[in-house]
């Protein structure tokens, strides 16, 4: 079949698509993550009549939704049955997107809802989607920046040095898999996906250029409809594939109007790898038996981008316990040994020199668990990276780094225990600077350290007395990971909840539990700690006692007192202790009902919850959270409201007042 068929086909298939559609109203859903101007200018153009604009990203950040807010965006949209025509992402982008509104949206949470195929309304529905951020249809093309001078870039921006080199190596790198590529699997459905290969412009520059589409191109819905048409003619892939190149040599209407900036499009349809991307999901499902996700690693290390995919392998392998392997899995690590493609590929990346440290462990952790590299030359090769770090006696940052390192690589950690004098010496060194931080991060990576750990934990210990409390609270910090006696441990815990800084008291309070001390002894320290002087000891007191035992009658009385503390955060977290009792009585019921009229709304809101939990509540209490109903604050009311729903009260009137306000809650 020719190509001037397809386009019959194509354009009859739109014909039909548009008499379907007539009336159907299109939707256009946004996450808006740092600008709003690229979705108020498509709601500018886009007559409201035939489109829907619906916001993925909540109104406001909260703790609770600061990472989970994009899976609980697609459980909503998947419970609503929405179905994206059109998809508009605008942030800034690195790696993952983010910007002035405070979320974060990492490519790695899209590609997990892609995986496991929970949020197709928002992912896999949209014909066309917009990604207006940096580099997010980028390969691994040079441009005007380099690996270091992007890293330089995000540090300067304030990400955190690890995250900077993951995504530095993510964009220029010579191992992980291109954005682009990524995002063709994301959105493997779209038969257009625009974005940037490189600098993008910002929101209120492409707004202009947005404009100027419209202007030329008022038709939306049009586009879409072609687009579906495409899309629905996917059975004929290699008729599509065809079409597709030809269609990549004429001018995008859309591309055409950002020509001055480094847009560039895609088609997910087309150009995704679904063998690839079906081994990507995985690895990575935890779900999955070892050996299928060991296998599915196979198929990646043994493709022509074996490079691309050593991150994951380092993940995954990082996963198993090396001691305790069965005879599948050691096969399977011995099928994946069998790579000498890629085994001299990684050898050559690891002993040349490499700016980022975090990324060469990733290849030597890989290297070393397929027994490419031997516990001498690992040993080696963690040394190097060792001598530089410490040697960069002006960069505290690097010392920070060997810290880092030593937590999450078991290779730098194993090295360390067999430490060369003049590398321990390096330490020893920042242990007598002026600076307090620098002495206590040299103590955080001499904890580390072998082979003596018994002097080194001595010498850490000594350091309790040092002027500054911020080297006082790190040496505290440690003591759970000494293997000194309980005895000196528990001493100087002790001694340090009678600091006179705060800082060390509220440490002393964090890590008591883990060196040593009986739990009579941690429940004496506590109690007596819910008078300190600093709110924030009282709380770390409160917070302790309700994760380590049982409120008893003594506990009980204290936070009974706690509930009148001038700080709200005392208030709160004696609430949540109360709450947690396994029986709680009337007049404790009755004082926490008093809290649903505090000040605070955060007390009021705790107060409501802890109330709903408990399996038979007074009718004061009830007629408490009932008043709070037609309170002005929506959490507030929202917190009375369902916490009467698990109450189930019997009285008509309240359940009148319920049905009343369901519509003004949360």
């Amino acid at each position: 079949m020719k190509a001037q068929n397809l386009r019959a086909i194509t354009a009859l298939i739109s014909a039909l698509l548009i008499q379907q559609n007539a009336l159907a109203k299109s939707t256009i859903c946004t996450i808006s993550i740092n600008s709003t101007d690229e979705k108020k200018t498509f709601e500018k153009h886009l007559d409201s009549k035939a489109f829907e604009f619906i916001e993925l990203t909540p109104p406001e950040l909260s703790r609770k939704n600061f990472r989970s807010w994009f899976r609980d965006a697609c459980a909503k949209a998947t419970a609503m049955q929405t179905s994206c025509d059109a998809l508009i992402i605008s942030g800034h982008f690195v790696g993952d997107f983010f910007g002035a509104s405070g979320f974060y949206l990492p490519l790695e949470d899209l590609e997990a809802e892609s995986c496991a195929q929970t949020c197709n309304g928002v992912l896999k529905d949209p014909k066309a989607v917009f990604l207006f951020g940096c580099n997010t249809l980028a390969t691994k093309a040079k441009d005007s920046r380099n690996g270091q001078s992007y890293y330089e870039m995000l540090v300067e921006d304030g990400f955190e040095p690890s995250l900077a080199e993951a995504f530095s190596e993510s964009r220029y790198g010579p191992t992980g898999q291109m954005n682009s590529k990524r995002m063709l699997n994301v959105f493997s459905n779209s038969s257009r996906i625009y974005g940037f290969d490189s600098v993008g412009p910002l929101g209120s520059h492409v707004s202009k250029m947005i404009d100027n589409y419209f202007v030329k191109n008022p038709d939306f819905a049009n586009l879409l409809q072609s687009l579906e048409a495409e899309r629905s003619a996917k059975s004929m892939s290699s008729l599509l594939s065809q079409f597709e190149k030809q269609n990549n040599n004429i001018q995008d209407a859309f591309r055409c109007s950002l020509k001055d900036t480094n847009i560039t499009c895609g088609n997910g349809i087309c150009q995704k790898d679904a063998a690839i991307q079906s081994s990507v999901c995985m690895t990575r499902d935890k779900s999955k038996p070892l050996e299928q996700r060991l296998t599915a690693l196979k198929t990646l290390l043994d493709g022509k981008d074996a490079l691309a995919f050593v991150p994951t392998a380092q993940s995954l392998l990082a996963e198993l316990d090396e001691a305790a392997l069965s005879d599948p899995i050691k096969r399977k690590i011995k099928e994946l040994r069998d790579n000498p493609r890629l085994k001299a590929a990684l050898l050559t990346l690891i002993r040349k020199p490499y700016q980022f440290d975090r990324q060469k462990m990733k290849w030597i952790s890989v290297a070393r668990r397929l027994s490419w590299l031997n516990e001498a030359e690992t040993n080696a090769e963690c040394w190097k990276i060792s001598k530089r770090l410490l040697s960069e006696s002006t960069d505290l940052r690097k010392i920070e780094s060997f810290f880092k390192l030593n937590i999450e690589f078991s290779e730098f950690r194993k090295s360390n225990f067999q430490f060369p004098a003049s590398h321990k010496g390096m330490l020893m060194k920042l242990l007598k600077s002026p600076e307090p931080e620098w002495r206590s991060t040299a103590l955080r990576a001499l904890a580390e350290v072998g082979p003596d750990m018994a002097k080194t934990q001595a010498l850490i210990s000594s350091f309790y007395k040092d002027p500054a409390p911020e080297v006082r609270s790190q040496v505290i910090e440690l003591l759970p990971g000494f293997r000194s006696s309980g005895t000196e441990r528990k001493t100087l815990v002790a001694t340090a909840t009678h600091d006179p800084d705060p800082r060390v008291r509220r440490t002393a309070v964090a890590v008591m539990g883990r060196t040593g001390m009986s739990q009579t002894e941690q429940v004496t320290k506590l109690l007596g700690l819910i008078n300190d002087s600093d709110t924030g000891v009282r709380v770390a007191s409160i917070r302790v006692l309700t994760e380590t035992v049982p409120v008893t009658p003594e506990i009980q009385a204290r936070m009974l007192d706690a509930l009148k503390d001038i700080s709200p955060d005392v208030r709160y977290y004696a609430i949540v202790s109360l709450g947690a009792a396994s029986s709680v009585d009337e007049r404790v019921q009755s004082l926490i009902a008093d809290r649903l009229g505090d000040n605070n709304v955060a007390v009021q809101v705790q107060a409501a919850d802890s109330l709903g939990r408990m399996k038979t509540v007074t009718p004061k209490a009830i007629a408490a959270l009932a008043k709070n109903l037609d309170n002005g604050d929506i959490d507030v009311r929202s917190a009375a409201y369902h916490a009467l729903e698990q109450i189930k009260p019997a009285d008509p009137q309240i359940q009148e007042l319920m049905s009343k306000v369901s519509n003004r809650v949360k």
